[in-house]
């Protein structure tokens, strides 16, 4: 279109009206391809920008994660010093322990050893006393009865 005159309804024809609607589609397609480009740049840099963010995240994520690692494996090595530490106490303690019940069973048993022996001696002596004077009684029932019986004896045949 060379030059555009307004013109009135009338004096428009067919071709006219086609030529201004193929002119506003030639525009309308113009702002489209333009609006499509601003909008393929806009996404791009969206995405650049997205992308940025993300690896920043990752990243700090990241760093949380080794920060998180390294103070859970100091937590965990101070732990382990924690209990070796009071494993050893206690292994010293027991051993402390052991060590002073063997030295009062060992006495218990001393006293126990000593007062067992005393028993024993006590029965023996009770026992040989006991036999003495069972002995004793002994010779005299017999002797008792020897002498019922030949006292029995005796009447019986000096009768």
């Amino acid at each position: 279109m060379p030059t555009e005159q307004i013109q009135t309804p009338a004096e428009l024809t067919t071709r006219d009206v086609l030529l201004q609607v193929d002119r506003r589609l030639t525009l309308i397609e113009d702002d489209l391809r333009t609006l499509d480009q601003r909008s393929n740049q806009l996404r791009q840099e969206i995405n650049a920008r997205a992308d940025g963010t993300d690896q920043k995240i990752d990243d700090r994520f990241d760093t949380s994660d080794q920060k998180i690692d390294a103070q859970t494996n100091q937590l965990r090595q101070e732990f382990n010093a924690g209990f070796a530490g009071l494993r050893q106490e206690m292994n010293t303690g027991f051993a402390e322990l052991r060590e002073e019940m063997n030295t009062k069973f060992e006495a218990a048993d001393q006293k126990i050893d000593a007062r067992t022996n005393q028993l024993r001696q006590e029965m023996h002596t009770g026992f040989a006393e006991l036999r003495k004077e069972m002995n004793t009684k002994f010779h005299w029932t017999l002797g008792v009865v020897l002498a019922s019986w030949i006292s029995t004896i005796g009447t019986l045949l000096l009768k």
